[in-house]
C-alpha cells in the first residue's frame, strides 16, 4: 500500500477523501466529519507497506488526501440513474432500442451530460452510442436480445476520454426507475406489513475463482445454504433492486446497498425475497454483467434448504457473460411459468466473486414486455392480511 494506490482506489470509487493508517490501512470518505479534530505529525510515523520512504499514517493516525478535482469522473448516480448494461443497438434491423435522439454536441458527449439532458425530459431511460450520440426514451423499443457475441462498448466518450459511451450499434444504457410511469397495470401488493423490498446477507468465503475460463467451479453454493440456515453472515439488510453491485478494483472498499464493506474480495450475497405478479402471465428474469457467478432459484427450488448448484433456474458466470458461446446450454435468462396475478412467488439470488472485479445487475421483465420495477413488487413477506 502506497498513498497514491489508496488515492487510486478511493477516487476510482467516487470519494473525495482518502485515509492511511497503520501501514497499509486505506479507508474513503465523501467528506470529513463536522467535529474538528486536532491535526498532528506525531501521530503519523509508520512507513508505508508498499514504499518505507513515504508515511501512511499510524497505529491512532489517520494520513488524509484530499483529491483537488473532485467530482472524479463516474458517470453514475446522476439524477437516480443506474447502469443497466451494454446491449446492442439497431439489433437485426428492428430499430433503435431507444428512439428519442438528443440533439447535443457530440464533441462534449459524456454520460453525465446524457443523462441529466434525459432526466431533465422525464426519460427513465438513457443510452450513450458511438462515443458523441445520446438516446432517451420511455421504454425499450424491444427486450435486450441474446446476441450470439457480447456488443462492446469500448468507444471513449468524445467529452472525456477517460469515460466510455458506447460503441459501434452497442448502447450503454442507464435506467432511473423513479421517472418510470410505464409501469405494468394490474393489481399492487399488500405493504401493510412494512415488507418492501428484498432481504440481502453478505458472506464472506475463501473459494478462488482459478477455473480455466472463468467458469468459477471452486464456488460451493452448498456452504452458503448451511451458513443461511445458522444465519452465519457478516452483513444484511433490505434492498429495493436486485443490484448494481459494482467492484471495481481488487481490495478496494466496496458498499453493498447499504452495507460497507472492507474489500471486495472473496464476498457472496444472497438476496431473499417474493415476487408479486400484478398480472396473469409469464416473467423473465434476465442476468447482465455477471462476474464471477450468480444463480436464481425461483418458486419450489428457493424454498429453505432446497436450493442446491443443480437445481438452479438460472445460472450465469463470467465466461458464460461475456462469451457466450463458450458455453451455449447455459441460458442468460429464466422464464418462468405461468403466473397468476395477486399471487407472491419466492425466489433467492445468490451472487459470488472471489478476487477482484464483480458486477452484477438484474431485470424483470413482465408479461407485456414491460420492465418490472422491483419497487413495490418485490416485498420480504407476505402480510397476515393477504394470506
Amino acid at each position: 500500500m502506497t498513498p497514491e494506490i489508496c488515492q487510486a482506489i478511493c477516487k476510482n470509487n467516487g470519494y473525495r477523501y482518502a485515509g492511511l493508517e497503520y501501514y497499509y490501512e486505506c479507508y474513503c470518505g465523501s467528506a470529513l466529519p463536522s467535529q474538528t479534530y486536532e491535526e498532528s505529525q506525531n501521530v503519523c510515523t509508520l512507513p508505508c507497506n508498499g514504499d518505507p520512504d513515504k508515511i501512511c499514517g499510524g497505529k491512532k493516525g489517520l494520513s488524509i488526501y484530499r483529491d483537488e478535482n473532485y467530482p472524479a469522473p463516474s458517470p453514475y448516480p446522476v439524477a437516480g440513474y443506474i447502469p443497466f448494461g451494454c446491449h446492442r443497438d439497431a439489433y437485426q434491423d428492428v430499430g433503435r432500442i431507444l428512439t428519442e435522439k438528443q440533439n447535443l454536441p457530440g464533441s462534449t458527449m459524456t454520460p453525465q451530460l446524457c443523462l441529466t439532458t434525459c432526466g431533465d425530459g422525464g426519460y427513465p431511460f438513457a443510452g450513450v452510442e458511438y462515443g458523441s450520440e445520446c438516446w432517451c426514451g420511455s421504454k425499450l423499443t424491444y427486450p435486450p436480445p441474446s446476441p450470439s457475441d457480447t456488443p462492446k462498448c469500448e468507444t471513449r466518450c468524445k467529452g472525456d476520454s477517460s469515460l466510455t459511451c458506447g460503441g459501434n450499434a452497442a448502447i450503454e444504457i442507464y435506467y432511473n426507475n423513479n421517472l418510470d410511469t410505464m409501469q405494468v397495470c394490474g393489481l399492487i401488493p399488500d405493504t401493510s406489513c412494512n415488507n418492501i423490498g428484498i432481504n440481502f446477507e453478505v458472506y464472506s468465503h475463501d473459494f478462488p475463482n482459478d477455473s480455466p475460463g472463468y467458469g468459477y467451479t471452486k464456488f460451493d453454493v452448498e456452504y452458503f445454504n448451511t451458513k443461511a440456515q445458522n444465519q452465519e453472515f457478516e452483513g444484511n439488510g433490505v434492498t429495493s433492486a436486485l443490484g448494481p453491485i459494482y467492484v471495481s478494483t481488487e481490495g478496494a472498499p466496496i458498499t453493498i446497498y447499504d452495507y460497507n464493506r472492507g474489500n471486495g474480495d472473496f464476498f457472496a450475497v444472497l438476496h431473499t425475497g417474493y415476487l408479486f405478479a400484478p398480472v396473469d402471465g409469464t416473467y423473465i428474469f434476465i442476468f447482465t454483467n455477471v462476474d464471477d457467478i450468480a444463480y436464481l432459484w425461483f418458486g419450489d427450488n428457493s424454498l429453505d434448504d432446497n436450493w442446491t448448484h443443480d437445481n438452479a433456474n438460472l445460472r450465469q458466470t463470467l465466461i458464460n457473460w461475456h462469451y457466450p458461446t463458450a458455453a451455449p446450454d447455459i441460458p442468460e435468462r429464466f422464464t418462468t411459468p405461468p403466473l397468476t396475478a395477486g399471487n407472491y412467488y419466492h425466489f433467492r439470488v445468490l451472487l459470488g466473486n472471489g478476487q477482484g472485479i464483480s458486477t452484477f445487475t438484474a431485470r424483470i421483465v413482465g408479461p407485456n414486455g414491460q420492465e418490472i420495477n422491483p419497487k413495490p413488487y418485490f416485498v420480504t413477506q407476505v402480510c397476515e392480511s393477504s394470506k
